[in-house]
């Protein structure tokens, strides 16, 4: 089955009422975050796992883009009366904000990591967060250095860039010399 992920976006953005965006000032948001998180909504969905189906029985939730490469890889779903639930609609991010994690990377700085999604917007959008323990080690083995202000999350994204397997020895082969 095929998602559109831009017209689930924009489905999302139009249930943005002025309630929400109160709430959001209220939790600490600054207007700007509304911008640099490309810009989110609301709607109502089940949780199923890792995935969320949007629905008109289901919970409220705040619906924003995972973007990649300036393009919409994925939706993240979390709930306001629980900011650690999350799901994506295609279980593809493992992390919203690769670029944070890019550029820690390269630029050898520390990557903070946020708890939750609301977290990270009352940070301004700096740093990332991990959506999915199990598959984020994928994105986050390169960076030197990960910070966070949460002990919780300190010790998860401990156990899980801690390699359990030593590293191989890679080595440049001598050419056998000719016969």
């Amino acid at each position: 089955m095929a998602f559109d992920l831009y017209a689930e976006h924009d489905a999302a953005l139009r249930q943005m009422r002025q309630t929400h965006f109160d709430w959001f000032q209220a939790q600490g948001v600054g207007g700007h975050a509304f911008v640099d998180a490309g810009l989110f909504g609301a709607d109502s969905v089940s949780f199923e796992g890792a995935c969320y189906e949007p629905t008109p029985y289901g919970e409220p939730a705040i619906i924003q883009p995972v973007i990649e490469h300036d393009e919409i890889v994925d939706l993240l779903a979390w709930s306001p009366k629980q900011p650690d639930r999350m799901a994506t609609r295609l279980d593809y991010a493992a992390v919203l904000n690769l670029d944070a994690v890019s550029y820690a990377d390269w630029h050898k700085t520390p990557l903070v990591v946020h708890a939750t999604a609301l977290d990270w917007l009352r940070a301004s959008c700096n740093g990332a967060v991990v959506i999915d323990m199990q598959r984020a080690w994928a994105q986050l083995h390169g960076v030197s250095e990960v910070a966070t202000t949460d002990h919780e999350l300190a010790t998860k994204l401990r156990a899980i860039l801690r390699r359990p397997w030593p590293a191989p020895t890679v080595s440049v082969a001598r050419k056998a010399a000719a016969a």
